[in-house]
Order: C-alpha cells, then structure tokens, then sequence
C-alpha cells in the first residue's frame, strides 16, 4: 500500500493480509459455534421430578365431568385414557377418584426460568385411598424442542 504524507513524499508499507484474515476468521468461528449450540440442542436442561397423591370428590357425576374433574385436579395434563378411567369410576359408583402423579419437566436452559421445553405426566388412578386397587393410568408428554 502507498501512501502520501502532507509534504509530498511517500511510503510504502506492507500489511500481512493472510494474518488479519485468520484472526477475524477464528473469532466469528467461536461466536457461531456457541450460538449454534445454544439454539440446535436446547433439550439439554436437567430432568425434575414431583411425585405427589391427590383425590377429588366425583359423587353423582358423569362419565365426563368426573374426566373434567380428575383433568382439572392434575392440571389438565391428561392423555386419551381419561375417559375409560373415569368410566370405570362410574361403573364402580366411586365417591372419590384418588391419584398418584409422577411429574417431569425440563426447562430450557436459554430461558431457565419459563419455559418449559419437555415433559411427560405419568398418574396411575385408584378406588381407594391406600392406592391398593387401581382403576387405570394416564400419560401426558410435550416435547416443544422441534
């Protein structure tokens, strides 16, 4: 490259290209490989489990509302079996439905505290309180990765 000065003379300089090439080259390699990371595998928060029981009261109901009742006890994360199970319920003339739910989720570690990117609901459904005669279980799963 040659350059002029104020007084008329000039100089010639020479710039390694090649070097400043490869030091732009290696950060941009850096930043898109994190953000690549970052956005191609977000499933890679940890799994957390609640285990808990419940119950609710189903005397004189329907086949459907008792399904809406259970549904909405556990939080609405209910799969296609709700309906056989609150149909055996009816069948049995149960005063109550009784549950034990094994909740997992994952949340995403772009957004640690909001979002939810993976669960799976597992509630095995009884006629008694001391969960020795079940009546069916159920299983919800939400995969919001793709």
């Amino acid at each position: 490259m040659t350059s002029t000065d104020v007084d008329g003379s000039s100089e010639i300089s020479h710039i390694n290209t090649i070097k400043s090439v490869e030091s732009v080259n290696t950060s941009t390699e850096v930043i898109e490989s994190r953000a690549t990371r970052a956005y191609t595998d977000p499933g890679t928060g940890e799994w957390v489990t609640k285990t808990w029981n419940g119950s609710s009261y189903i005397y004189n109901m329907t086949v459907t509302a008792i399904g809406a009742v259970i549904g909405a006890a556990i939080g609405g994360k209910i799969g296609a079996g709700i309906g056989a199970i609150a149909s055996e319920y009816f069948k049995k003339g149960s005063d109550y439905a009784y549950y034990h739910v094994v909740d997992n989720w994952m949340m995403s570690k772009l957004y640690p505290v909001t979002v939810i990117i993976r669960e799976a609901t597992h509630t095995t459904y009884y006629l008694d309180s001391g969960h020795r005669y079940p009546t069916g279980t159920d299983y919800y799963e939400y995969d919001g990765r793709w």
